[in-house]
């Protein structure tokens, strides 16, 4: 758990389980989809923590019901499976490790699975499930990771680990939806909220909330249409192996099982964690997603003591569920085509209602929360604004998508180690390769790594000939990163904190002026990436005229001292040498003097020249010119001349 917000966590629970049954929130996803509710109705019903169990403790002993493989009748054979402690890899404490051998025998088997059931009393409201999963490899294989079911053995949620798609999936007898990637070797934290009245199921892994749907009848009770489906129940929670793998054994490890319910709900309820903000012209709200939510209402008012006949309705029923929140866009006071437009500069108040389902009122209807429960949100549309960037950077016209977590974004010079890559986290880079010491970037916030509400993070505008690297934590699935397939993986690393994060560069070359584009990557539980840009010429700083004592020059007077100084940083990945040339002449144009200086700058390195002439005594029609050229050879300018009269 992300150690900064456990003082919030600590406050928020209590209130977020008396109102959503789910308990998360939009602030941190993750943090409190670990926490366990434990009063105000919730019953913890199974909280098996193996780590804290003797090596070879049997999950019999923990009061399973374990279906080891069998062979068919007549085969000769035995065939190998069982679940038991055993020390769990990539962990401190031990863990239940379920297993079967299918290369045990070569007979064809009747049952070749390993299956762990617990049975506890039959569930009619919300019931919350979660595992600490961990399939080892080298390959994925196929695994039921977290099954419930009802007291008639009929499946009402299944988890599978899926490595045909390589992802965990729920699975359903409607069929498969795709939900997260998986990876072997690594440790996931399963999560399932059901909600049997009103028909809900949330998938979290990782705290991310991956999946959420009404499931159809057929998911419920094979054969059953009518409404006394709606009566169903949870008892019973499974995990098995599949009985096939490419790995020589076929097997998983958790480290925790745990399964909470609460009662239906009496009376609606109000929803939890909603937040606005603004946008130009618009207002972005999202709120933290309830199973015992049918859908939510939006509304909007334009005064802060408005009654809640004064507040309009601007989105009605609205029933998707989002990764990792709900949200939606208002553009509009009402519903209709004719209703106002927003404006910017003018305040609004936002609340929500959540719609319920309640048994006591008929198995179809849906009962509105109060609108007097729902707190208002106040917020302000603004025009859309990018970041400061000095004229000097090659980075401008930065726009963030993710107006949440914005201010911690932000356009930084002289990239080095020290420095702290993330707005919202002390965090700073202790290996950086010389290649980009001293180049522009952006700094941008580490919670923006879990940013969902659209594709695009972020776009930028590069005022040279430049290559942009993209730095991405290798915490980071690979299937989150698909939009990155068109740039180049590097070599090169960049490591915070003493090595605890390592990060990959991918790099990718843009012509001057060109307009970058960087998707989001969706996942909460790894750090947000951030952006270096390195200039593949060099980069002007400042090019002035200065009198002997240094002060910048509008005009030449006859016997002063006129020096061009000029400040430029090489921002190519080689060493670089330039000249700067100082000319005067005279009113038809004709080279009177000049004067010259070069000098070489390493990769990222900043050099400041001064070059300059005595002005004559007579001064009659003259004018002075500098220029900055690669060389005397070539002669290609690095930048526009300027001129003094």
């Amino acid at each position: 758990m992300n150690k900064k917000f456990r003082p919030m966590i600590l406050r928020l629970t209590l209130a977020v389980l008396l109102v959503s049954g789910v308990y998360g929130t939009t602030f941190d996803t993750k943090a409190l989809a670990a926490e366990t509710p434990v009063s105000d109705g919730w019953q913890v019903l199974v909280d098996d923590n193996f780590e804290n169990n003797s090596l070879g403790t049997k999950a019999e002993d923990q009061g399973y019901v374990v279906y080891k493989p069998m062979l068919e009748e007549g085969n000769a054979g035995g065939l190998k499976g069982d679940a038991y402690v055993a020390k769990a890899p990539g962990k401190a404490g031990d863990s239940l490790y379920v297993y079967d051998d299918h290369n045990s025998v070569s007979k064809v088997v009747y049952r070749n699975t390993t299956r762990i059931v617990k049975t506890f009393d039959k569930q009619e409201g919300v019931v919350v499930a979660e595992v600490t999963f961990m399939q080892p490899g080298p390959q994925r294989e196929k695994a039921k990771v977290l099954n419930l079911l009802s007291s008639n053995g009929d499946y009402i949620a299944r988890i599978t680990a899926d490595p045909s798609q390589a992802k965990f999936v729920f699975d359903a007898k409607t069929g498969p939806d795709n939900m997260y990637p998986y990876e072997p070797n690594r440790w996931y934290n399963i999560k399932v909220v059901v909600d049997i009245v009103n028909d809900q199921v949330m998938v979290y892994v990782d705290g991310n909330l991956c999946f959420s749907k009404q499931p159809t009848v057929e998911v419920r009770s094979a054969g059953t249409t009518t409404s006394e489906k709606i009566k169903q129940n949870i008892a019973m929670i499974e995990l098995l192996t599949a009985g096939e793998s490419p790995n020589p054994i076929n097997s998983f490890y958790v480290s925790r099982i745990k399964v909470s319910a609460k009662p239906p709900a009496a009376t609606p309820e109000a929803p939890v964690g909603l937040t606005a903000y603004p946008r130009d012209k618009e207002i972005y709200v999202e709120w933290a997603p309830s199973a015992s939510a049918r859908s939510n209402n939006v509304y909007v008012a334009t005064k802060p003591d408005a009654a809640d006949s004064e507040y309009v309705k601007v989105m009605d029923k609205y029933n998707k569920k989002f990764v990792p929140s709900d949200y939606v866009s208002i553009t509009k006071l009402g519903t209709s085509s004719t209703s106002p437009l927003l404006e910017n500069g003018k305040t609004y108040y936002v609340k929500i209602t959540q719609n319920t389902r309640l048994l006591s009122k008929g198995t179809d209807t849906e009962v509105e929360s109060p609108l007097s429960l729902s707190q208002a949100v106040a917020v302000t549309p603004n025009p859309r604004k990018a970041l400061d960037s000095a004229t000097t950077s090659i980075i401008q016209n930065v726009y963030v998508n993710d107006t949440k977590n914005m201010s911690g974004w932000s356009v930084q010079s002289d990239l080095a180690v020290g420095s702290t890559p993330y707005g919202d986290s002390q965090s700073t880079i202790t290996k950086l390769s010389s290649n980009y010491t001293g180049i522009d970037w952006i700094r941008t916030s580490n919670a923006s790594g879990s940013y969902t509400a659209s594709d695009v993070l972020t776009t930028f505008t590069v005022t040279n000939d430049a290559d942009v690297f993209v730095a991405v934590s290798r915490e980071t699935m690979e299937a989150n990163l698909a939009w990155l397939s068109t740039w180049t993986k590097t070599a090169d690393t960049i490591e915070l904190d003493g090595g605890a994060k390592v990060f990959d560069l991918y790099k990718k070359s843009f012509a001057t002026n060109s307009q970058v584009t960087l998707n989001k990557i969706a996942q909460s539980d790894s750090n947000g990436y951030f952006i270096l840009v390195r200039g593949r010429s060099i980069q002007l700083n400042s090019f002035e005229f200065i009198d002997w004592n240094g002060n910048k020059l509008s005009a030449l007077t006859p016997g002063m001292n006129a020096t061009a100084k000029v400040e430029v940083t090489n921002n190519t990945a080689e060493e670089r040498s330039f000249v700067v040339i100082c000319a005067l002449y005279d009113a038809n144009q004709r080279l009177v003097t000049y004067t010259s200086a070069s000098v070489t700058a390493h990769a990222g390195q900043k050099r400041t020249l001064n070059t300059g002439f005595k002005v004559p005594q007579t001064l009659s029609g003259y004018h002075a010119k500098a220029f900055i050229w690669d060389s005397f050879i070539t002669m290609k300018p690095l930048s526009n001349s300027i001129s003094i009269p």
